[in-house]
């Protein structure tokens, strides 16, 4: 690389309008997994949620007439952790690639020249983030208190505690890199869109009992102050509110230690990071242990074929590095536990009844219990390493048994303990473990309905697709079928034992009727399967 310490203005120019297009449509978008068509739509979902964040702390804050200082200090926390998590994924896959110094490094680019343009896309993406979230809040603030002020001092605010919150988790990345690999890091960090999904929620559920806490809560409160807002967001109270040595003392030893904490970021954006990184990323090759296998294994090997275990082998491996099929289902399975633990109080047991609303309280929740199985089988079939699949075309393994073994581990790994959980939640609504379970039994075997006729109408092989649009007039389709048994259950109840034992026993039979069809068009459609790579 070039250490010519001057700038070159066309390759700043160039290697930031790169630099951009890969942060916004690559894997450095934390939404770019929930769109499979377009980067725009990645795009316009991360701008989307940071607007529908601030307009809804806005709306709440104006709602129990805080301080415009406590509004500023919690929103500003909120924010802090909010684009702090986005912007370190464009930190981790963009700005610190150790391929970067492989690529780059050849040919002549001015050392000075590359670290200015990662210096200007960090500033750059936190400042996006930032005006899509203070843009709104600035304009309605604003006109409410007629201060001109507040068109400066709230953007302000927001862009400190955003560059201090990503500062924050870029140091602690970074620390942690030097006892993980880089690789389990990026994995983990993949999931940040079931975290930020997880703050909605539990925001939402938490509304009520924050909202009594902020009602007799002052600015003077102990547990303020250990919010790095309060201080950041001082010279407010300094300018407004009057002089205070304490307060001008705390804000000024957080925006130093705020200024060392930027510096040493900058750090890990020069060359010779990305050279240290490149000379120190090593492949180890992992020695196999033998092992004893365990009597549990020495059972799964005695009970289950080649195929099965091929397959669970996939399901496993997929589950632990691809963030496509984690997070998809995932963030399915914990919006239905949010769901539960938010509307589970209203539900009604539908071996006792109640009016048909309260019988219909639980809809939805069920309504997702039947499309999780459709959902897992979507996703099982598709894999960013579906080339590989040529190994089913090659090997003389049974395809009749790899696809219904895909869908026996996919019940057994996702489905049964997503049943057994909603059991457990339901056992404490229902005040009864045995109608929970069975009410649990009888979602189980329609889901499993469910599941067989989206293997009918799509029988293909495991992670041997690519990552495309959802084929959601299928899963429409399908759900309109299964869920017509549960509207029955819901509109009607069980009455008693007898009537779940009776349609229970028709699903199942439906069921094994469907598995007969099922195998049949697994067979014909084998025997026409190519690899087409």
């Amino acid at each position: 690389m070039n250490r010519n310490p001057s700038i070159d203005l066309r390759q700043l120019y160039t290697l930031v309008k790169n630099g951009l297009l890969r942060e916004w449509r690559g894997e450095s978008n934390p939404f770019s997994v929930l769109s499979k068509t377009s980067s725009l739509w990645s795009q316009l979902i991360m701008i989307g949620l940071n607007m529908v964040l601030s307009v809804a702390l806005l709306f709440f804050f104006i709602r129990i007439k805080s301080t415009l200082f406590l509004a500023l200090v919690l929103s500003g926390a909120l924010s802090m952790a909010f684009v702090g998590m986005q912007v370190l994924l464009v930190f981790i896959h963009s700005l610190i690639s150790p391929d970067d110094y492989e690529i780059i490094g050849p040919r002549p680019v001015s050392s000075k020249t590359l670290y200015v343009a990662k210096v200007l896309l960090l500033f750059i993406f936190t400042g996006i983030l930032t005006a899509s979230q203070a843009i709104i809040p600035t304009i309605v603030v604003t006109i409410i208190y007629q201060n001109p002020w507040l068109v400066l001092i709230i953007p302000v605010v927001f862009l400190i505690s955003n560059i201090t919150g990503a500062s924050i988790l870029i140091v602690m990345y970074t620390l942690a890199l030097k006892l993980i690999s880089q690789k389990r890091l990026e994995l983990f960090f993949g999931i940040i869109p079931l975290g930020m999904m997880v703050i909605f929620y539990s925001m939402s559920l938490l509304l009520s009992d924050f909202e009594q806490l902020l009602n007799h809560t002052d600015t003077s409160a102990l547990w303020l102050k250990f919010l790095p807002t309060y201080w950041l967001t001082g010279w407010y109270r300094l300018i407004f509110d009057g002089w205070s040595w304490p307060t001008a003392v705390g804000t000024a030893a957080v925006y130093l230690f705020a200024y060392f904490l930027a510096r040493s970021v900058l750090k890990y954006l020069s060359p010779e990071y990305g050279e240290y990184l490149s000379r120190t990323r090593t492949i180890k090759e992992i020695q196999p242990k033998r092992k004893i296998p365990s009597a549990l294994t020495q059972l799964w090997h005695r009970i289950t074929g080649f195929e099965d275990r091929a397959v669970a082998l996939l399901i496993k491996a997929e589950f632990s590095h691809d963030n496509h099929f984690r997070l998809n289902v995932l963030c399915f399975i914990a919006m239905g536990i949010f769901v539960t633990l938010d509307d589970g109080a209203t539900f009604v047991d539908p071996f006792i009844g109640g009016t048909l609303k309260e019988r219909m309280s639980g809809f939805f929740l069920y309504w997702m219990m039947l499309l999780l199985p459709m959902v897992i089988y979507a996703e099982v079939l598709k894999s960013n390493s579906w080339q590989g699949a040529w190994i089913f075309h090659a090997s003389p393994a049974n395809r009749l048994k790899l696809v219904t073994a895909t869908k026996r581990l996919s019940i057994l790994f996702f489905y049964l303990p997503a049943c057994i959980t909603l059991a457990t939640i339901l056992s404490f609504f229902f005040h009864n473990v045995w109608h929970a379970i069975a009410h649990s039994v009888f979602i189980f075997v329609i889901g499993l309905v469910g599941m067989t006729l989206a293997i009918i109408s799509r029988t293909r092989l495991p992670f041997a697709s690519a990552h495309a649009n959802s084929e959601f007039s299928t899963e429409i389709a399908i759900m309109m079928v299964a869920s017509f048994p549960l509207l029955v259950v819901l509109f009607f109840g069980y009455g008693s034992i007898t009537g779940w034992a009776i349609m229970t026993s028709v699903a199942y039979i439906l069921f094994r009727l469907l598995v007969l069809w099922q195998n049949s068009r697994i067979k014909s459609k084998v025997r026409h399967w190519e690899f087409m790579p």
